[in-house]
């Protein structure tokens, strides 16, 4: 389900926040797309369920997740409309009911049947509702559903544009991940586990930048590049940026302090304190974090992805290299340290080619 959306949303974005006119047109094309899309992605669920041998209960469970995952991802496309017209409140609504419904009625087939598929049922239940409200919503405030509309050189035309994007997003979740993996391959689960603890720790905290910086800042950006206000949009990433480097800041000297006690609360037991000692040091990735959101946010609205796409793959190498060296040598902690390197040559490629960027588009 996750290839269904591969680059549409950022694309969509980009494109409709700086032309709202053109909403129609992109959701009535590209909801179509998504819906056969998804459709098709389920079918391979039902697919891979059967050759798995998933009989009865377990393949209805199998049946009913594709379908809460195919309302998600619907949902999902159909809430990117909100933002490019930066109107967050119906979106903040729909989701709060989502959320609940699906809290509430997994939990009623829970408790009434006692079993996985009725909670799944639920589940699924609740999702395909709320699934639907956003798409009438959407489809009545921001972007009508109109077969004229429909524009199937659009996707063809779209496809260049969003084949760097999927790229991008797949070489975030390949550099995000493989330190965990060859600390896993490399060392012992147990170290794994430390590890995992203290990312997944700074993993929960940088939720905080992505939904500022994907939900308010980078509509706006996408309608500022539009208009080619570059004043308004240096503007904005000054301005967010200062504000989450003050708040990431903050929190860093805060995990520095309270690392090893955080963790070992949390584990019951003082084996953890490998843990606490690797999240005092990854904490103060944080701001690069932060910046780095921003930086990526504002990169891709002046449609710099493909330059993105070659630093991430080159910097991903050169993690893959440092960690190979390090893990083996310093465990955990060479990984600690190969993060901290790696995110700062990020963030120091992106502030060059984000200052050569808007001063190039400026004369």
């Amino acid at each position: 389900m996750a290839f269904a959306g591969l680059g549409l949303e950022e694309h969509t974005l980009r494109e409709v926040a700086p032309n709202p006119e053109r909403s129609s047109e992109f959701f009535s094309t590209f909801f179509a797309l998504r819906g056969f899309v998804v459709l098709g992605c389920w079918l391979v669920i039902l697919l891979v369920a059967f050759l798995l041998n998933y009989r009865d209960g377990a393949f209805i469970t199998a049946a009913l997740a594709g379908i809460y995952f195919a309302s998600l991802n619907l949902a999902s496309y159909s809430r990117t409309f909100f933002r490019a017209r930066e109107n967050l409140r119906p979106e903040a609504v729909l989701v709060i009911i989502e959320r609940l419904s699906v809290v509430i009625l997994g939990g009623v087939g829970l408790w009434i049947f006692g079993t996985p598929e009725a909670t799944v049922a639920g589940m699924a239940m609740g999702t395909a509702l709320t699934a639907l409200a956003t798409i009438a919503w959407t489809a009545r405030w921001y972007a009508p559903l109109r077969r004229d509309m429909m524009r199937p050189g659009l996707v063809r035309v779209s496809l260049h544009h969003m084949a760097p994007l999927a790229m991008k997003s797949m070489l975030i979740a390949f550099y995000m991940r493989i330190d965990q993996v060859m600390i896993e391959a490399m060392l012992t689960d147990f170290e794994a586990g430390q590890y995992g603890q203290a990312y997944r720790l700074l993993e929960s905290l940088s939720l905080v930048p992505a939904i500022i910086v994907q939900a308010a800042l980078f509509p706006r950006l996408c309608r500022l590049a539009g208009a080619g206000e570059l004043t308004s949009f240096r503007r904005a990433v000054r301005t967010t940026h200062l504000g989450l480097f003050l708040f990431s800041t903050a929190v860093s000297i805060l995990l520095a302090f309270i690392g090893p006690w955080l963790t070992m609360t949390l584990a019951g037991s003082d084996e953890f304190a490998d843990a606490g000692s690797a999240l005092r040091l990854l904490a103060w990735t944080y701001p690069l974090l932060c910046a780095k959101d921003i930086l990526l946010a504002a990169l891709t609205a002046l449609r710099q992805v493909p330059r993105l796409v070659w630093g991430l793959l080159s910097v991903s190498v050169v993690n893959v290299a440092v960690n190979s060296y390090a893990i083996p040598t310093l465990g955990i902690h060479g990984a600690v340290g190969a993060t901290i390197l790696c995110e700062g040559i990020l963030v120091a490629f992106y502030m060059f080619l984000y200052a050569k960027s808007i001063n190039k588009i400026d004369t």
